[in-house]
């Protein structure tokens, strides 16, 4: 359907909240069944998956997994909450 409507690319996990409502394994799972389509397998739609978390070390996981998918690309935003150093509190 996308295809033929005229897309050519898909965003996972991007721009609908998912970084902070789905966990981590929902967030592979959603980028593990967009890969396994038929229209990705043929090259027929791109994939660019977001992989931002608040915790660094999961945006790395989540980077890593999109990579070892074969993603075309992935998406990152810098934690958008830090936590203030020992002198600020």
């Amino acid at each position: 359907y996308l295809v033929a409507e005229g897309f050519n690319a898909v965003f996972v996990c991007g721009t609908n909240g998912e970084s902070f409502s789905c966990s981590l394994a929902e967030r592979k799972a959603m980028l593990e069944m967009w890969m396994s389509t038929e229209e990705v397998r043929a090259k027929k739609l791109r994939v660019l998956a977001h992989v931002s978390c608040l915790a660094p070390p999961e945006t790395v996981e989540l980077a890593r997994h999109a990579a070892a998918l074969g993603v075309d690309a992935v998406s990152y935003m810098v934690p958008c909450f830090f936590k203030p150093p020992a002198s600020a509190r």
